[in-house]
């Protein structure tokens, strides 16, 4: 009931929700980001980021 309540009229509800983002997740993206600054390819960039994160 609840949840078609929010469907039909998801405008309003819209403003009422958070993004939820995990720390470790946003410091991955953030890395992945700056390794791609360097040049470096997207997938290259996701592995150095990896490593660049494990040791933390």
């Amino acid at each position: 009931k609840k949840g078609k309540e929010i469907l039909d009229h998801f405008g309003e509800y819209l403003p009422k929700f958070k993004k939820i983002m995990p720390h470790d997740y946003r410091r991955m993206m953030n890395t992945i980001v700056q390794m791609e600054e360097k040049g470096l390819s997207s997938e290259q960039a996701q592995i150095e980021a990896f490593y660049a994160n494990i040791s933390q």
